[in-house]
C-alpha cells in the first residue's frame, strides 16, 4: 500500500493535536503536564512539516542545486520550518570527477582523489541525476556518474 505524503501529514497532524490536547486535558485535570505527550507532539509536528508542501517547494533540487557561472552552489536541506540560515558548498565545476547519485542522496568526489562532499537533498534519483547533468553540460562526459 502506497500512503500519499497528504496522508502521511494530516495523521502526524492529528496526532500532533491529540497528544497536546491530551498534555493540556492533564494539565488542567491532575496540574501536571506529561513531558512525553509534549515531546510526542512536538515530533508529530515536525515529521508533519517534511510531507508538506511548503517543505517540499523550499527543498526542491532546482533550488539547492544551482549553477553560479562555472560554479555549482549546493545548500543543504531546511528540517526546520524556521530554518533560515543555509550551509553552502560552492564547487568548481572544473574540479568534479565523480557524481554518486541515489534518493534523497548526493555525493560528489573533486580531483579524482577520493575527497569529496556528500549532501542529503530531497528528490528521487533520476530528479537529482537530471539536474546534475544539466548543469554540468558539456563536462559531463568527463565526469563519472554513479547510481545507488
Amino acid at each position: 500500500m502506497n500512503l500519499s505524503d497528504n496522508f502521511i501529514k494530516l495523521t502526524f497532524s492529528l496526532l500532533a493535536v491529540i497528544s497536546f490536547g491530551l498534555s493540556l486535558n492533564n494539565f488542567l485535570v491532575v496540574g501536571n503536564a506529561q513531558n512525553f505527550l509534549i515531546l510526542f507532539g512536538l515530533a508529530c509536528a515536525l515529521l508533519s512539516y517534511r510531507f508538506s508542501n511548503n517543505f517540499k517547494l523550499r527543498n526542491s533540487i532546482e533550488k539547492l542545486i544551482k549553477q553560479q557561472g562555472e560554479k555549482v552552489e549546493i545548500s543543504s536541506i531546511k528540517l526546520l520550518p524556521f530554518n533560515y540560515k543555509l550551509r553552502k558548498t560552492t564547487l568548481e565545476i572544473q574540479r568534479i570527477s565523480k557524481v554518486t547519485v541515489g534518493d534523497d542522496w548526493l555525493s560528489i568526489i573533486i580531483d579524482g582523489n577520493g575527497n569529496g562532499y556528500d549532501f542529503q537533498l530531497s528528490g528521487s534519483k533520476s530528479q537529482i541525476d537530471e539536474h546534475m547533468k544539466a548543469l554540468l553540460g558539456e563536462r559531463q562526459s568527463t565526469v563519472n556518474f554513479h547510481y545507488l
